[in-house]
């Protein structure tokens, strides 16, 4: 089962991004703004020593030179040490927020220290709006956008019962009109670049899609035409150790065993093979039919009863007769083989297997719990994956797992309704509970 999950960033944010990569993205912006205030300081300082002719005849501009040093000063102080120093308990929109409002101030300091209203830099509002509106959720940046046209504003109470005060406000409005414009402008590329992103993975996606379902298809193939002669192989290595007129003996007769051993295994990760291939294809198919729970259980065990003797694992079944289910015998056979299997191979030698049952309302749970090595704490959340993969201390990468018989076990029992779990201590064991429905419906 293939799941493609993504976690959505506070309420108003645009589209639905991973947690972790807004964080690295506001990360990147922080380097990238530190960046741009140290250049726009140090280009700011080198542009007000050249002659800049006035706006009108009769309203010179006039530079505060100190206000524009001690200005720039913190500003440049402000970059490096706002993410570098400064520790907030804040998630990253709203740290983006406040260091835009200070630096949004900072420029207004700039701006009345070269004139006010006829300042030539009063465009500087725009830029932190524009960079605003295309990072963080409408709100935050309509509020940005608010804070700058009141700041922009503010320079009008100059002029006020003065001739001039028409001029001024016509600046005034022309560059209001510049700041909603920009908010404008940097919400629709930031949902254009949202819906370019969004139709990119799903292209990729779908591409996916289809090398899963060709790769599904191949593995289906292949392993169907490997069983063929695999069970070939089996049958003339049986032959060979069983028929009394071969006369085999000695080295050879071990050798032959251990191959027919080695054959059975092969056939077994075949068969597995195929199963996964059934199950991520949509070929598998489910037979209904009453069963007694303790007959299917009584027949796995006797089926595995070689490999517990070679341990000298004692399997205890704790089952009460005429336990009915109506369910596919085949699959829960299947499922059954697979979890007790994996008990016997991973207890050791003189260990306990017991299996029981514990029925519910709706429900008849099986658990095999054994005396085996557990499974780690890093591996539990996998356990049911078909494989992953590692780094080993070589630094090469492995591909490591519990054996795709879990995973086979779990697809199969989701399937019909039903589900699997498992409680384990490292060292003293681990219990699988097979949760089975009284009354089966196949999803």
């Amino acid at each position: 089962m293939k799941e493609n999950s993504t976690k959505t960033v506070q309420q108003g944010t645009i589209g639905n991004i991973n947690k972790e990569d807004v964080k690295k993205k506001f990360l990147r912006l922080g380097r990238l703004r530190e960046a741009f205030v140290v250049s726009f300081v140090v280009i700011g300082l080198i542009i007000i020593q050249f002659p800049i002719p006035s706006s009108l005849a009769d309203t010179p501009i006039k530079f505060n030179f100190v206000g524009i040093y001690v200005t720039s000063l913190f500003l440049v102080i402000f970059a490096f040490s706002w993410h570098r120093m400064i520790k907030f308990k804040l998630d990253e929109e709203t740290k983006f927020f406040l260091e835009t409002i200070i630096y949004i101030t900072g420029i207004h300091a700039i701006v009345v220290f070269t004139g006010g209203t006829y300042s030539y830099f009063t465009f500087l509002y725009f830029l932190p709006v524009l960079n605003a509106a295309a990072n963080i959720n409408l709100k935050l940046a309509i509020t940005i956008s608010v804070f700058s046209s009141f700041l922009l504003g503010s320079h009008l109470y100059r002029f006020l019962g003065q001739d001039e005060f028409i001029n001024a406000f016509s600046l005034f409005f022309l560059n209001l009109f510049g700041i909603w414009m920009v908010t404008a402008l940097g919400r629709f590329l930031a949902t254009e670049v949202v819906v370019i992103l969004k139709r990119q993975e799903e292209f990729e996606l779908e591409q996916l899609k289809q090398l899963d379902k060709l790769k599904d298809e191949f593995v289906f193939i292949i392993a169907h035409e490997l069983r063929s002669p695999i069970t070939a192989i089996r049958g003339y290595i049986e032959l060979m150790t069983t028929d009394q007129k071969q006369k085999i003996e000695g080295e050879l007769k071990g050798l032959l065993q251990k191959s027919f051993s080695t054959s059975n295994k092969l056939a077994n990760i075949i068969s597995l093979l195929l199963e996964v291939a059934r199950v991520e294809t949509g070929k598998i198919r489910f037979y209904l039919q009453k069963i007694d729970l303790k007959d299917s259980i009584d027949l796995v065990v006797k089926e595995l009863k070689k490999d517990a003797l070679e341990k000298e694992i004692q399997v205890t079944v704790n089952i009460p007769q005429e336990n009915y289910l109506m369910i596919d015998k085949e699959r829960l056979e299947e499922i059954l083989h697979i979890v007790i299997e994996n008990a016997i191979f991973f207890t050791p030698e003189y260990g306990k297997i017991l299996i029981s049952t514990q029925t519910t309302e709706k429900q008849v749970l099986v658990s095999v719990s054994d005396t085996g090595v557990g499974i780690p704490p890093e591996m539990q959340k996998r356990i049911f994956d078909k494989f992953y993969t590692e780094n080993d201390t070589d630094g090469e990468v492995r591909i490591k797992g519990y054996g795709i018989g879990l995973y086979i076990a779990k697809q199969l029992l989701l399937r019909m309704n039903g589900d699997i779990t498992f409680d384990s201590i490292v060292g003293r064991g681990t219990t699988f509970t097979l949760h089975l429905p009284k009354y089966w419906s196949f999803g």
